[in-house]
């Protein structure tokens, strides 16, 4: 009992003592054209349905900082129909399924806002 009420007594000291932070989420979904390269070269005889896109961002940022830390997660899957340009010409029915995940440096001025980051993207096509 002794040990909780000290960690407690320590918690409330630091939030008193603590400057103020932002925690942002951020959820959203979509659609659109996802592979436009793909979709406009006529050697290429692949067709992509509409894709179903959603994404989820947290970002951490202190009220006088002008950077914002943003983790972001994005999800995209769509049909694909058509023929496999790169090897045998054999053909293509399935959905494509890509999982992005971003860490993004983001400059928090209202009329002047850009991201700077890195992020890794599994891409996967399922086969019907």
């Amino acid at each position: 009992m002794r040990k909780i009420t000290i960690v407690i007594l320590f918690f409330l000291i630091a939030t008193l003592e603590g400057k103020s932070q932002n925690l942002e989420v951020g959820f959203g979904l979509g659609t659109g054209s996802a592979y436009l390269f793909e979709n406009n070269d006529s050697d290429v005889d692949i067709d992509y349905s509409a894709p179903f896109s959603s994404y989820m961002n947290l970002k951490y940022s202190k009220p006088d900082s002008y950077f914002g830390l943003k983790l972001k997660f994005q999800y995209l899957n769509a049909a694909i129909e058509g023929r496999n340009w790169k090897s045998s010409n054999e053909p293509i029915d399935g959905d494509v399924t890509s999982l992005t995940s971003m860490i993004l440096l983001e400059h928090l001025k209202e009329n002047n806002q850009w991201n700077f980051g890195f992020g890794y993207t599994h891409q996967e096509l399922r086969q019907d």
